[in-house]
């Protein structure tokens, strides 16, 4: 069972009127000794108090009276709203399973993890999935071959943003004398006019810690990896390898934002009352990539003289497709509160993203004695993200190598136990620039 280490207990409200009643009279006589400008704010002093005014022949404020806390401003409940947010006594389960084993030639491995838990905070939950499964067998004395495949899957809900990213101070600044709910069982509303700047007959209204956290937030998490490989080996000394390599991530979130989570707006003057529309907001990426190489090595020894030489192809792609859109109004915060029940769809947007790179590679060494060493290699690479006509890029190097330990002038000294000196040039490229950078215009 999931609690907080520990607990802060905020003021009850009782001692939240006895606070009031210092600031208020503190504020009082400061302003009236010029040591602070609250005297023009009176309006904010009397949401909480008795304070009167004198002012001048000009209706300018030029004294301030304080009689004591006003009892009908304050509220009959007291609300430990730190409590109220909070789910006791949470639950958590965790599952874990593998597998393992093999023969001879061949070794295999399963395994399997969940969690499901309750957060700390209402309407916060978090369920989580992956899966591992790993194979390699050997077929005959040629050919061997393998895989690995993972994948994961994370939901996460949560009454808000705010809540989503651990943040409850704001139950710290609610007054205790206001009830969670009315009799109606309608959740309470929170004066912040003064917060606001309201005034004029016009007062401001926010959702209480509670009832925030009635909003629908889900962040939704899906990723595969996998792999293979087969290896051939069909003489002595060269051997055949193909990889495939493909990875999948897919990233989904709606944020429904309640009527009752958001701002209301009062003008009893006028007999108006404006409520926030409710709203939601929805995400969806998916992002893709695939890599394939193949490649053949050659080893030879003859003597003193080792030769080894190297040659592939590899191709990798990209793909990544997004959506972003925002809507507004809704008949029912309820049930009918998906993106097809919305009256005004205020944002939608959509990106598409692809790109791939062909490569052609190989690598020659030569080594006689262990002393001696040269490399010569060369690659050729054509990327999606240059022009049509300058996609290819062409990078040879070279280097020299003389492994000077192996010497014999050297053999007997037995403090240097490795010195090798090299020389090596080479070209190199880079494909880091945004897709489609060499159109100016579409």
């Amino acid at each position: 069972m999931g609690n907080p280490v520990k607990n802060y207990d905020p003021l009850n409200t009782s001692e939240f009127k006895s606070l009031q009643n210092t600031i208020l009279k503190n504020t009082v006589n400061a302003a009236n000794m010029g040591m602070s400008d609250a005297m023009y704010y009176t309006d904010i002093m009397q949401m909480y108090g008795k304070v009167g005014v004198q002012y001048d022949d000009y209706y300018n404020p030029i004294s301030l009276s304080y009689d004591g806390p006003d009892d009908s401003l304050y509220g009959k409940a007291n609300t430990d709203w730190a409590q109220e947010v909070r789910n006791k006594n949470t639950a958590t389960h965790q599952y874990n399973v593998a597998v393992r084993g093999g023969s001879e030639k061949t070794n295999y491995s399963f395994s399997f993890n969940g969690l499901n838990q309750e957060g700390l905070l209402l309407n916060d939950k978090l369920e989580r999935y992956g899966g591992r499964l790993s194979l390699d067998t050997e077929i005959n004395k040629y050919i061997s071959m393998g895989a690995t495949l993972n994948y994961s899957y994370s939901n996460r809900k949560s009454g808000s943003q705010e809540a989503f990213m651990g943040e409850t101070s704001g139950t710290w600044q609610v007054c205790p004398d206001v009830a969670v709910r009315d009799d109606n069982g309608n959740f309470n509303w929170l004066d912040v006019s003064a917060a606001n700047y309201g005034g004029g007959g016009v007062y401001i209204y926010d959702a209480n810690p509670v009832a925030q956290l009635q909003r629908k937030a889900e962040y939704v998490n899906d990723q595969f990896l996998g792999n293979a490989y087969a290896e051939f080996t069909p003489l002595k000394g060269l051997k055949l390898r193909a990889d495939i390599n493909i990875s999948r991530y897919a990233f989904k979130s709606s944020y429904f934002n309640p009527t009752k989570t958001q701002l209301k707006t009062e003008m009893p003057d006028f007999g108006l009352v404006e409520m926030t529309p409710s709203s939601l907001s929805t995400y969806d990426s998916r992002v893709t990539t695939t890599s394939i190489n193949f490649r053949a090595d050659y080893n030879l020894n003859i003597d003193k003289h080792a030769i080894t030489v190297m040659a592939g192809y590899g191709g990798d792609r990209y793909w990544m497709n997004s959506n972003s859109n925002m809507y507004q109004g809704f008949p029912n915060d309820e049930v009918l509160n998906n993106p097809g029940s919305a009256s005004l769809v205020l944002l939608y947007s959509d990106s598409y993203s692809r790109s791939g790179l062909n490569s052609v590679y190989g690598r020659t060494t030569y080594d006689y004695d262990s002393r001696y060493l040269v490399e010569a290699s060369l690659r050729a690479d054509a990327s999606s993200k240059f022009a049509p006509a300058n996609q290819w890029g062409v990078f040879p190097a070279v280097s020299l190598g003389w492994r000077i330990n192996n010497e014999k002038f050297l053999k007997g000294i037995s403090q240097i136990d490795d010195l090798k000196l090299r020389l090596s040039w080479g070209k190199t490229g880079s494909t880091n620039v945004a897709d489609f950078s060499y159109k100016q215009f579409f």
